[in-house]
């Protein structure tokens, strides 16, 4: 099979077009890896991985009321990156970059490389060291919820985000909450490695939330797939 990626725009354009030739097709969903099959009477002859930023797949949905869902423009959403010390945050509507912001703190040991907070809390709380290091951590995620506070994203749509577990719990310590919750369903965590969170990153991981991937026969190159 030939590979084919798309956009956003795209991507729904492919979709209508899927939809308007579809005769003799069958298609299924996986909605948890957000993925479309087509098939003929000769089995399989394309299949594509839905960007992130599309509306989920709702069970047993066709795929005309699955086109008619999606926005021509992508929903307004929130990007968070967060690693041991560094964070990249994105404010998007419209898909226009409305505001972004990196958060930079001590939080790692210089000879281990390690940043955990219950270790700060507790055992590492009598060192000068581990005191600036626990300081920089509450003021990091402290940093982080005033950002996304001030953007006032209330009305945001999906919340994208990378982190390790104890960074996501720290998150919804620090001194005001954030604002959407721990079990919030617009969460969707990135399913990609992302590398240290610059506004660089930012940019790459706003790239790929809105990438299809399509792999597909050659005969279909002409009629739906651009050359």
């Amino acid at each position: 099979m030939l590979s084919h990626y798309s956009d956003y725009e795209d991507t729904l354009e492919l979709l209508q077009k899927i939809q308007e030739s579809r005769q003799g097709f069958s298609i299924e969903w996986d909605k948890e890896k957000n993925h479309l099959e087509v098939y003929e009477e000769d089995g399989l002859i394309f299949t594509g991985k839905l960007p992130l930023i599309f509306p989920e797949v709702l069970p047993e949905e066709t795929l005309s009321n699955y086109t008619q869902r999606i926005p021509e423009l992508a929903p307004d959403f929130l990007i968070i990156l967060i690693q041991a010390g560094n964070a990249s945050l994105g404010h998007y509507e419209a898909d226009v970059l409305l505001n972004h912001k990196v958060v930079r703190k001590y939080m790692v040991r210089a000879k281990q490389g390690k940043a955990q907070t219950g270790h700060l809390k507790t055992k590492g709380k009598s060192r000068a060291g581990s005191r600036v290091r626990l300081a920089q951590t509450e003021e990091f995620f402290d940093e982080i919820v005033e950002k996304l506070l001030d953007w006032e994203t209330d009305d945001v749509e999906y919340v994208f985000y990378s982190s390790a577990i104890h960074w996501w719990n720290a998150l919804f310590e620090a001194e005001d909450l954030p604002p959407f919750e721990k079990q919030d369903s617009r969460l969707r965590k990135i399913p990609v490695d992302v590398q240290n969170p610059n506004f660089e990153e930012l940019k790459r991981i706003h790239h790929i939330l809105h990438l299809a991937h399509w792999q597909y026969e050659e005969t279909w190159e002409n009629d739906l797939f651009p050359i």
